[in-house]
Formats: structure tokens, sequence, C-alpha cells
């Protein structure tokens, strides 16, 4: 097969995975809403997490298949230079961002309108449930985009290096 083939083969298998990580997806939080109990989506949720560490797992020979992308999936630069780590942490800033606001979200949506329970966000007793709320969700805003920019930046320079050493052993066997 040319590599074009192989390329719509494996772009194919991406959005078949995609599309039933998906419905995997929903189809949990179909079942824990309509339920209210988790243990009916254990088989959903075991599922959704040993999908990505299956697909990680055969990767991980592939050393370009787990370097860091865009949201477009376009491969950010794997140079040392100044300019490509600058661009490298607007992405690692950007995907934080994302996936921190994101998680706010679904945080808000399972306390309000799952569970019902705003009280866990209460942290301070003088201020009203609104200001309380706002503060709450501010500061889990801001502690998910530390830890989630951090575990981007390092899991990415560390496969990023990781790339690059594999590149030089590749040229020093060459010459």
């Amino acid at each position: 097969m040319d590599e074009r083939r192989v390329a719509i083969g494996t772009r194919a298998m991406g959005m078949t995975l995609a599309a039933t990580y998906a419905f995997i997806m929903l189809a949990a939080i179909w079942k824990y809403v309509r339920t209210g109990d988790i243990m009916n989506s254990a088989w959903e949720i075991g599922l959704l997490v040993f999908i990505p560490f299956s697909v990680l797992w055969f990767a991980r020979k592939d050393e370009a298949l787990l370097l860091p992308k865009t949201f477009l999936s376009e491969e950010l630069p794997t140079e040392s230079d100044a300019s490509s780590k600058e661009r490298r942490k607007r992405q690692y800033a950007m995907n934080a961002l994302a996936f921190s606001i994101a998680f706010t979200l679904l945080t808000i949506v399972a306390a309000f309108l799952i569970e019902k329970n705003g009280e866990p966000f209460i942290l301070f007793k003088s201020l009203s449930a609104s200001w309380n709320y706002v503060i709450s969700f501010s500061l889990m805003l801001v502690s998910d985009f530390a830890v989630f920019f951090l575990l981007n930046y390092v899991g990415g320079e560390y496969v990023i290096k990781k790339y690059n050493r594999h590149l030089d052993e590749l040229e020093d066997f060459h010459e």
C-alpha cells in the first residue's frame, strides 16, 4: 500500500474510534442522568478509560504519533529554538484553557442539574451563595488551568525531547 492509502485508512480508523468514544461517553452520561446511579455506567466508564490506554500502548513505538498537535491536528514544531518553544507553550496554554473550561462547566452541570446541590461550593459563610459560586468556580478554573498546563508542558516537552533524541540516533546510525 502506498502512503496515501495508509493515511486514508489511518484517518478512517481514527474517526471511527472518535465516534465510538463519543457514543460510549454519551451512553454513560445518559445512563447516569436517567438512573442517578454511577454504577449503571460502569462498563462504559471502563471502556472510556481502556480506549486511550490501548491506543497509547500501540502508538508508543511511533514517536511521531505522540507529538503535540494543535486543535486542527497540525504538528507543532519540534525544534529547540526560542520561537518553537514559545509556539508550543501557547498551544499548551490553549489546550489547558479549553480543558479547564470544559471541566468547570461539567462540574457546574453535575452540581446543579444532576445532583441539585451547590453546598460543596460554599467556601465563605459570610458571602452570599452567588458570590461563593463565583469564587469557587473561578478558583477551580484557575487551578485546573495550572494543572492542565503543567501536564501538557511536561508531557509535550518530554515527547519532543524523546523524538529529537530518536532522530539524532537515526542520523548517527546513517553516518
